[in-house]
């Protein structure tokens, strides 16, 4: 399962115009950080506002973190 967050209200308190969603880093074992900027939320240490869900695939609608992905999937193992 992909575990995806949209942040509503930033840690300044700034409301997100058209917020979309990201891919919380699977890889990150600190707290709960989106793939594309690594900035973490949740957990009361800041004054984000955020929705989080499941998806067993796709989801993504960051570019940034879109990107993210695609450059990972083209690794050759």
């Amino acid at each position: 399962m992909n575990v995806l967050v949209k942040i509503l209200v930033d840690d300044d308190g700034v409301e997100i115009d058209n917020p979309v969603w990201h891919l919380v880093d699977p890889t990150n074992h600190h707290g709960n950080a989106s793939l594309c900027t690594a900035e973490f939320f949740g957990g009361g240490e800041s004054a984000v506002i955020f929705e989080m869900k499941q998806v067993k695939r796709g989801g993504v609608t960051c570019p940034q973190c879109i990107e993210k992905i695609k450059t990972i999937k083209a690794i050759k193992l």
